[in-house]
Protein backbone atom coordinates (compact mmCIF):
# COMPACT_ATOMS: atom_id res chain seq x y z
CA UNK A 1 0.00 0.00 0.00
CA UNK A 2 1.16 3.35 -0.83
CA UNK A 3 0.30 6.90 -1.32
CA UNK A 4 -2.98 7.32 -3.74
CA UNK A 5 -0.75 9.48 -6.73
CA UNK A 6 -3.52 9.82 -9.14
CA UNK A 7 -5.80 11.37 -6.20
CA UNK A 8 -2.68 13.81 -5.48
CA UNK A 9 -2.34 14.61 -9.45
CA UNK A 10 -6.16 15.15 -9.61
CA UNK A 11 -5.88 18.09 -6.81
CA UNK A 12 -2.41 19.35 -8.35
CA UNK A 13 -3.99 19.77 -11.69
CA UNK A 14 -7.22 21.77 -9.82
CA UNK A 15 -4.93 24.16 -7.85
CA UNK A 16 -4.86 27.87 -8.44
CA UNK A 17 -1.63 29.00 -10.19
CA UNK A 18 -0.02 32.24 -11.29
CA UNK A 19 0.59 30.92 -14.86
CA UNK A 20 -1.58 30.14 -17.67
CA UNK A 21 0.68 26.67 -18.47
CA UNK A 22 -1.18 23.06 -16.95
CA UNK A 23 -0.38 22.01 -13.08
CA UNK A 24 0.92 18.25 -13.10
CA UNK A 25 2.38 15.89 -10.87
CA UNK A 26 5.51 13.94 -11.99
CA UNK A 27 7.14 11.54 -10.46
CA UNK A 28 10.71 10.50 -11.44
CA UNK A 29 12.13 6.44 -11.62
CA UNK A 30 15.91 5.68 -11.59
CA UNK A 31 17.00 2.29 -14.08
CA UNK A 32 20.07 1.58 -15.82
CA UNK A 33 18.56 2.48 -18.88
CA UNK A 34 19.38 1.89 -22.99
CA UNK A 35 17.54 1.62 -26.34
CA UNK A 36 15.60 -1.34 -25.63
CA UNK A 37 14.54 -0.78 -21.92
CA UNK A 38 13.64 2.89 -22.69
CA UNK A 39 10.85 1.30 -25.32
CA UNK A 40 9.97 -1.50 -22.98
CA UNK A 41 9.78 1.76 -19.94
CA UNK A 42 7.63 3.50 -22.40
CA UNK A 43 5.40 0.97 -23.14
CA UNK A 44 5.03 -0.03 -19.68
CA UNK A 45 4.13 2.81 -17.71
CA UNK A 46 2.08 4.07 -21.26
CA UNK A 47 -0.35 0.48 -19.93
CA UNK A 48 -0.90 2.00 -16.43
CA UNK A 49 -4.08 3.99 -15.45
CA UNK A 50 -3.62 7.20 -14.53
CA UNK A 51 -0.27 7.90 -16.55
CA UNK A 52 -0.41 10.47 -19.24
CA UNK A 53 1.53 8.51 -21.71
CA UNK A 54 2.26 11.43 -23.92
CA UNK A 55 3.70 13.07 -21.31
CA UNK A 56 5.86 10.42 -19.70
CA UNK A 57 9.95 10.96 -20.88
CA UNK A 58 12.56 8.97 -20.47
CA UNK A 59 16.62 9.97 -19.98
CA UNK A 60 18.54 7.42 -21.19
CA UNK A 61 22.05 8.56 -20.20
CA UNK A 62 20.64 10.01 -16.70
CA UNK A 63 18.66 6.96 -16.26
CA UNK A 64 15.26 8.71 -15.40
CA UNK A 65 11.90 7.51 -15.99
CA UNK A 66 9.94 10.61 -15.54
CA UNK A 67 6.80 9.85 -15.12
CA UNK A 68 3.13 12.40 -15.43
CA UNK A 69 0.41 11.74 -13.93
CA UNK A 70 -3.03 12.32 -15.91
CA UNK A 71 -5.09 12.07 -12.64
CA UNK A 72 -7.99 10.26 -11.38
CA UNK A 73 -7.25 7.10 -11.25
CA UNK A 74 -5.90 5.48 -7.89
CA UNK A 75 -2.01 4.76 -8.72
CA UNK A 76 0.83 4.29 -6.46
CA UNK A 77 4.62 4.28 -6.94
CA UNK A 78 4.41 0.43 -6.33
CA UNK A 79 2.16 -0.23 -9.08
CA UNK A 80 4.55 1.77 -11.52
CA UNK A 81 8.28 -0.29 -10.13
CA UNK A 82 6.06 -3.50 -10.97
CA UNK A 83 4.30 -2.69 -13.91
CA UNK A 84 8.26 -1.86 -14.88
CA UNK A 85 9.78 -4.96 -13.55
CA UNK A 86 6.64 -7.20 -15.34
CA UNK A 87 8.07 -5.97 -18.82
CA UNK A 88 11.84 -6.65 -17.85
CA UNK A 89 12.61 -3.40 -16.64
CA UNK A 90 13.98 -2.90 -12.77
CA UNK A 91 13.43 1.07 -11.55
CA UNK A 92 14.09 2.53 -8.30
CA UNK A 93 12.85 5.80 -6.08
CA UNK A 94 16.62 6.57 -5.67
CA UNK A 95 19.30 6.91 -7.62
CA UNK A 96 21.89 3.83 -7.79
CA UNK A 97 24.93 5.80 -6.52
CA UNK A 98 23.38 7.37 -3.70
CA UNK A 99 22.31 4.37 -2.54
CA UNK A 100 25.92 2.74 -2.67
CA UNK A 101 27.31 5.88 -1.21
CA UNK A 102 24.68 5.46 1.86
CA UNK A 103 25.63 2.11 2.38
CA UNK A 104 29.67 2.89 2.26
CA UNK A 105 28.89 5.82 4.90
CA UNK A 106 26.50 3.07 6.88
CA UNK A 107 29.94 0.66 6.60
CA UNK A 108 32.28 3.08 7.71
CA UNK A 109 30.63 4.23 10.72
CA UNK A 110 29.73 0.48 12.13
CA UNK A 111 33.67 0.45 11.77
CA UNK A 112 34.08 3.32 14.48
Amino acid sequence: MGIDLGALAAKVEKAKKPHPDPAALSLILFSKLDKDSVKKATEAIGKVKGVDKKGTKTDEKKGEIIVKFAGGEKITASALLDALKKDGVTATLTKEKEKEGKEKEKGKKEKE
